[in-house]
């Protein structure tokens, strides 16, 4: 079985992300805000999706955003301009008969509401006694936010040590911690 995927982007400043995948497929990426860095609205915005699939369609809060494009031979780069609209963008890559073999789903955040872990590691390994912790940023749906400027402070308690820190903009992390 021939594996299909799809990463998908809108230009501009981060905003939320999220993937489906299947058995068959996988996708993954971010959505863009229509904001720009002065905070006004942008009128359109491109998305961009990675694929090798046959050709893929792109969905704007469950309605066809533009054609249906055929896969690109040269970079397997598809886009699609469209005018900027909050909400749900879905990706859908498909065979030459229309079939969906793989996707890609993003939903526009709210301002950020609470921190959460993401399970990454069930349990420390025993060899290394290393875990890596993720805490993601989430509005209050659930939503991970990828646009803000909040501060969080991260303290360790108990028989632990911090090795490293990541962020998604490194424009707040002090040197030797991104």
């Amino acid at each position: 079985m021939e594996v299909k995927t799809g990463t998908g982007w809108l230009h501009g400043k981060p905003r939320a992300t999220g993937s489906i995948s299947s058995d068959s497929s996988s996708g993954q990426g971010s959505i863009i805000s229509g904001s720009r860095a002065d905070g006004l609205q942008r009128d359109s915005t491109r998305a961009v999706y990675y694929t090798n699939a046959a050709k893929a369609k792109l969905l704007l809060n469950g309605i066809e955003a533009g054609e249906t494009k055929e896969y690109y031979d040269n970079t397997g780069i598809l886009f699609w301009d469209i005018p900027y609209k909050a909400g749900k963008l879905e990706v859908v890559g498909m065979d030459k008969d229309n079939n969906p073999v793989s996707g890609y789903t993003l939903q526009t955040s709210k301002r950020p509401y609470a921190l959460t872990i993401v399970q990454t590691e069930k349990q420390i390994d025993k060899e290394r006694g290393l875990a890596q912790i993720v805490v993601q940023v989430v509005d209050e749906d659930g939503v991970p936010v990828m646009l803000s400027d909040d501060e969080v402070t991260c303290r360790i308690t108990g028989p632990a040590k911090l090795l490293g820190l990541e962020a998604t903009s490194s424009s707040g992390l002090p040197r030797g911690k991104k």
